[in-house]
């Protein structure tokens, strides 16, 4: 009975195969009947949809990651305990739609809690990323002392608190004692020479050391930051890890410099040109404007920043696309399989 029926069917929709009016007819009706057993949310509802569910999370992810980037060294707190309220209430939404809710008309309002909690946990990732990369360096070297007419033969102990120095008339950095020391593990060339100034003698203690990476030949050459450009007397100071983070985390700004295999090349700088070095040394990217590079953290991370929003956007129209396309061939293989058996 059940294959009678559907011949049947098939048979009345193509009663008109040979008369266009009465094809176009068929072809009408079938697409009403069609419509009525296989009801989707209609275009401008679902525009709306997709366009909550990209923007409300992408607003979540905005909020999470330039708050975690730019506030989480002075109250990390506050960073996550503003996050675990956002994630929190994007939980309540989600279990009630999906447990209140019985209209499936609504049921899509689930996934804004959802989308949302994990935009949130996205944000606080990157977020936190660019902190340790970038926003960290840029706050601790703002808020530590400046100190300017310094002579390089000065104890680096009256600088324990210092992020930049600006040395005296004549200081420059001596590159005919410059050595680049490979780093076999990190494959790089790990660059070291002496800071000296007017007043010092080639026998007296080394203080501070000019240091940078790849920018260097094996002897008697250096050309890393501004070394190179005439006039040029500051100095950003290169800070411990316990300098920057707590002892718990200082695993999370190990990489930010390599100070035991930088010290490998201060040895093998007194090896070879016979150098002492001061008991207590720093080492210091040559600068001519410290302010202008401890800017550039900020800087980078800002782009860091602006350039993740652009990828988590994308990601998701890519998505909504994906999602668009996908709902329009899955109801056109219903609408041909209605066709096909006459809507039985």
């Amino acid at each position: 009975m059940q294959q009678a029926g559907a011949n049947s069917g098939a048979r009345r929709l193509n009663l008109g195969a040979k008369d266009p009016l009465l094809k176009k007819a068929h072809a009408k009706v079938g697409k009403t009947q069609f419509n009525k057993e296989n009801a989707s949310t209609p275009p401008a509802q679902r525009v709306f949809q997709l366009t909550a569910l990209t923007l409300i999370p992408f607003a979540i992810y905005v909020l999470m990651l330039f708050l975690t980037s730019f506030m989480f060294y002075a109250s990390p707190v506050g960073v996550l305990g503003t996050f675990f309220i956002i994630a929190g209430l994007c939980a309540f939404q989600f279990m009630m739609v999906e447990h209140c809710f019985k209209r499936p008309a609504g049921r899509w309002k689930k996934w804004l809690g959802a989308f949302g909690a994990l935009a949130a946990f996205a944000g606080v990732l990157v977020g936190l990323y660019i902190h340790y990369e970038w926003m960290l360096f840029h706050f601790k070297y703002t808020n530590m002392m400046k100190y300017t007419n310094v002579a390089a033969s000065q104890p680096a102990l009256q600088f324990a608190d210092a992020g930049s120095l600006l040395f005296t008339e004549g200081t420059t950095v001596d590159r005919t004692r410059a050595v680049g020391y490979r780093d076999i593990r990190t494959s790089q060339t790990l660059c070291v020479a002496p800071v000296v100034d007017s007043q010092m003698a080639a026998t007296d203690e080394t203080v501070f050391f000019a240091v940078g990476v790849n920018c260097c030949g094996w002897r008697a050459s250096f050309h890393c930051d501004d070394s190179s450009k005439g006039g040029t007397r500051g100095g950003l100071l290169m800070l411990e890890p316990d300098m920057l983070v707590s002892p718990a985390m200082e695993w999370a700004v190990d990489g930010a410099f390599n100070f035991k295999s930088f010290e490998a090349a201060i040895d093998l700088q007194k090896s070879v040109f016979a150098v002492s070095a001061a008991k207590h040394h720093r080492m210091v990217r040559w600068v001519q404007d410290p302010l202008a590079d401890i800017d550039n953290y900020r800087k980078r991370g800002l782009e860091a920043g602006i350039l993740s929003c652009f990828a988590f956007l994308l990601t998701a129209v890519g998505l909504i696309v994906h999602d668009v396309l996908a709902e329009g061939v899955r109801q056109k293989k219903l609408a041909a399989q209605f066709m096909k058996t006459g809507g039985v």
